[in-house]
């Protein structure tokens, strides 16, 4: 089921204007409120319903920005607090913004990731850069 409902994870971006959602320099503060709200945007996008996909599909549009500490949004969900969906789309999402050059500029090899290992299991080498550095995705 999560990967079919998967893909909706940021449908609530529909209702942010495109030209926030492409600018290259750091958002202003209003443009970064707007953006925060494209989770709960999304939730609202797909509606409240019986059937168990679109169920699944609303929770991880709605809590794929929580963050472990509290510190996420729409909700400051914390720790188990956030639905293990969310918390498995916000690793998706986060490798997917260090991999492709979506919106972006340069992105990086999958085995430049933070963890990586070569088919003999071996740790690959250049994961020693610091993955501190601000997310190059303007979407925490």
């Amino acid at each position: 089921m999560m990967q079919i409902a998967a893909p909706l994870f940021d449908i609530g971006k529909l209702g942010v204007p495109a030209e926030i959602l492409r600018k290259k320099d750091k958002l202003s503060a209003p443009d970064w409120e707007r953006v925060k709200r494209h989770p709960a945007l999304g939730a609202e996008i797909i509606g409240e319903h019986d059937d168990p996909l679109l169920k699944l599909a609303r929770q991880i549009a709605l809590t794929h920005h929580e963050f472990w500490d509290g510190s996420g949004y729409p909700q400051g969900l914390k720790g188990e607090a956030i639905p293990w969906p969310g918390r498995v789309i916000a690793i998706v999402d986060a490798f997917e913004a260090m991999t492709t050059d979506a919106v972006l500029p340069r992105a990086d090899d999958a085995s430049r990731t933070p963890g990586h290992r070569d088919r003999e299991g071996r740790r690959a080498r250049n994961t020693t850069r610091s993955w501190s550095r601000p997310s190059r995705r303007r979407c925490r």
